[in-house]
């Protein structure tokens, strides 16, 4: 099953510009779709099995982005450039 769905406008992460990041709570992997001229493009696997079950994601204005996972002592994580 999917998690969090975030589309991404922010500067701090060049690579992930105008694209749809997805958490998966099935799979345990944070991924991202590119944006082209027809849609998007092919999921691309970020990380797998890290944290576990991706619950959530958050983008701020800064462009930072922030997940939580569906996991018993979970805690909030940022992912850093």
């Amino acid at each position: 099953g999917v998690g969090g769905i975030k589309f991404y406008t922010g500067d701090l992460f060049p690579e992930f510009k105008n694209t749809l990041l997805i958490g998966s709570l099935k799979f345990q992997y944070l991924s991202y779709l590119p944006r082209n001229e027809n849609g998007f493009g092919e999921e691309q696997i970020i990380f797998k099995n890290k944290i576990g079950r991706i619950r959530d994601i958050e983008v701020n204005s800064k462009g930072e982005i922030f997940l939580i996972a569906d996991e018993n002592n979970t805690t909030l994580y940022k992912l850093t450039p």
